[in-house]
């Protein structure tokens, strides 16, 4: 999951750079409304036990980004989970395309409803592509490093 976001905020961070060829033509402000996130799948570990990280692609909705995202435990299964991430934008991504940023939010459990996880993702510039997200839950902060990418998607709506 934490692969997936790093893969969606390294796009949103190209999508806004002044030499990126997405925003190179046509209106900015509709192209920034359309990117979303891919980012890569990733792994940490805890104790013995490797953790899976899987986001689906985030896509920009009331100023979050927005995504599902699977935490997969192979060992231990019991412990994996699924759900919707919600990491709401609160820097332009105009800024964190050139000098990286930390968005703050929310991973909101299917599996266990009302079990809501706190996530940290720090975004690198878009030359690096690079991202960290932390998971905590009511035991631990799990730490995953990703890559991400942008996509411009279709608009949602009327």
């Amino acid at each position: 999951m934490k692969d997936r976001i790093i893969a969606c905020l390294t796009c949103l961070l190209l999508t806004f750079s002044p030499a990126s060829p997405i925003l190179s033509e046509g209106n900015a402000s509709d192209q920034i409304d359309r990117l979303s996130f891919r980012i890569a799948d990733s792994q940490s570990r805890v104790g013995f036990f490797a953790v899976k990280l899987s986001v689906g692609l985030l896509t920009q909705e009331d100023g979050s980004l927005v995504g599902d995202y699977v935490i997969d435990i192979p060992l231990f299964t019991s412990k994996s989970d699924h759900g919707r991430i919600v990491l709401p934008i609160d820097i332009p991504l105009e800024q964190i395309s050139t000098e990286g940023g930390r968005l703050t939010g929310k991973a909101y459990s299917e599996k266990k409803p009302g079990e809501v996880h706190q996530v940290v993702c720090t975004i690198h510039p878009l030359d690096n592509k690079g991202i960290q997200l932390a998971v905590t839950t009511s035991k631990r902060t799990v730490h995953f490093s990703s890559a991400y990418e942008l996509l411009e998607t279709e608009l949602k709506g009327p």
